[in-house]
């Protein structure tokens, strides 16, 4: 009798261990099918940056190598070759089994997570999610085609109108890194929307900073499918001698320790209206945070009299809707 039992036992598990993966898969019900889709992704532009590096340091060996021949013709030869595989994604011939070890191991990574989107298409469909499984059978339509998914504008600031408290807690989007900061009205000048602006009451020196998490949009930015376009405005009270506003934006690796590229508005004084502060890029490959940083200086009286409202941060199409050559 207890041999049988562990028979019928032994039966059950080899049954369990043999079953398709696709069918055990829909019968766990604790799986998340987003959080293994998401870290597919996440794998995916993993790979990409290690190949991209390879490739990177086989280019920069031939210059060191053509260096040490003292051939100018080819370091500038690999050099511009270099610069149209960082800006397009055209493989370079120099190097030539480095980059079809880079196709073939991008490939390879490519495939990957097509195998992962179409596991999650059949497993939604067995769910009977349907209207889920449509939404990634567009999604990977679209990275097969090389396509930027139907992308509505995002606004990436949060309280860009100081119409909220800035409140100094754990979770607050604003973070005062120079001087006090509060919402404000004087009567004298009107918002230049809504009901209260960004003030930095009197701090001689006053700087409010906003970091924006871009991770989630990692791919459209790396293959350059995807544009910032900032506004804001500034104006200063008149007085013997007046304040200045600044707005610095800074575009950061993941680490946030190298800026890929900074805007600077310059010190600004405008004491008779709000004038706009603007400024639009294509996303730089590797951008995974976007700080914004609001800069005042006080040049006279007890109060730091320099004013910002109306700040959006935009992340849009860089094609205006129409789709573009993936990188690769």
């Amino acid at each position: 009798m207890r041999t049988s039992i562990v028979f019928s036992l032994l039966l059950g598990i080899l049954a369990t261990t043999t079953m398709p993966c696709g069918l055990l898969y829909s019968q766990t019900a604790k799986v998340d099918l987003d959080q293994v889709l998401e870290k597919a992704k996440v794998d995916y532009r993993s790979r990409l940056d290690e190949v991209e590096i390879k490739l990177i340091q086989a280019l920069e060996l031939r210059i060191d190598t053509s260096r040490k021949l003292g051939d100018k013709k080819a370091i500038d030869r690999v050099q511009v070759e270099r610069d149209k595989f960082e800006a397009d994604g055209t493989l370079p011939t120099s190097v030539e089994k480095a980059s079809q070890t880079f196709q073939r191991q991008t490939d390879a990574a490519r495939k990957k997570l097509e195998l992962v989107y179409r596991s999650q298409i059949k497993e939604y469909v067995r769910r009977s999610e349907d209207a889920k499984a449509e939404v990634v059978q567009k999604e990977l339509d679209d990275f097969l085609a090389g396509k930027l998914p139907e992308f509505s504008p995002r606004e990436l600031l949060l309280n860009g109108g100081c119409e909220d408290e800035l409140e100094v807690k754990k979770n607050s989007p604003w973070v005062a890194m120079q001087g006090e900061w509060k919402r404000y009205l004087l009567e004298q000048i009107p918002p230049q929307a809504g009901k209260t602006y960004f003030w930095p009451t009197r701090s001689p020196l006053g700087e409010l900073v906003q970091e924006v998490d871009l991770k989630e949009f990692a791919i459209p930015i790396d293959r350059r499918q995807l544009k910032f376009e900032f506004a804001g405005y500034v104006r200063t009270y008149a007085s013997t001698t007046n304040d200045s506003s600044r707005i610095i934006l800074e575009f950061l690796d993941e680490k946030k320790e190298k800026a890929l590229a900074t805007f600077d508005s310059g010190e600004i004084i405008n004491i008779r209206e709000w004038q706009k502060v603007s400024h639009s890029r294509i996303a730089m490959k590797g951008t995974r945070w976007v700080r914004v940083r609001l800069l005042s200086k006080r040049y006279d009286g007890t109060e730091n009299n320099s004013y910002y409202d109306s700040l959006s941060l935009r992340l849009v199409s860089a094609s205006g809707g129409q789709d573009t050559k993936p990188v690769k």
